[in-house]
């Protein structure tokens, strides 16, 4: 195939026509394209930022409730002072129930700690009854309702024949809000 002088000039106007074309339309438009392009993917990124900001938020929000659902429990575990007499008879109600004889209640003669408007309490109960009467006691005692610390416990046999009855002597902390 010859390759004449009048289709090399027609092949090099086409090829600068097309160089032009390239230059003056497509590259103008192909940077203005990648510029959208990158734009683009800015404004997807800042999106998925604000998402995960907002979601953070959300959750902080979530866990500010938790924590304030917790510290109202909290407080509702302290005992009042005006709910002391039904303390005790919600106690003498444990000790029918676990089948436990409370012999006496009295204060501790230490005086009570009082921290950021909780005073803390201690009296000694002694009880008497079978060993399972008595740790089932001292259990429903501090899985009560109210917040309390059970220590010091001391538990001996009666003077009964088949040594099945028992003595037991525990001090428990009672921790009492001021309101």
């Amino acid at each position: 195939m010859k390759i004449n002088k009048d289709n090399l000039i027609v092949l090099a106007v086409t090829m600068a026509t097309a160089v032009l074309f390239y230059n003056v339309l497509l590259k103008p438009q192909i940077k203005q394209l990648k510029a959208v392009q990158t734009q683009y993917v800015s404004q997807n990124n800042l999106v998925k930022v604000r998402k995960i900001k907002k979601e953070k938020i959300n959750e902080s929000h979530n866990t500010a409730k938790d924590w304030e659902e917790k510290v109202k429990d909290i407080g509702n575990k302290f005992l009042k002072k005006k709910e002391m007499t039904s303390f005790f008879k919600q106690l003498n109600y444990l000790a029918g129930e676990s089948r436990v004889k409370i012999n006496s209640i009295d204060p501790l003669e230490k005086k009570g700690l009082k921290k950021d408007d909780i005073e803390e309490i201690c009296i000694v109960i002694n009880a008497e009854g079978r060993y399972q009467s008595i740790i089932s006691f001292a259990n429903q005692l501090f899985n009560g309702e109210k917040l309390l610390k059970i220590s010091d416990v001391n538990i001996t046999t009666l003077d009964d024949e088949n040594k099945t009855m028992l003595e037991a002597s525990m001090i428990v902390t009672l921790f009492i809000a001021e309101n």
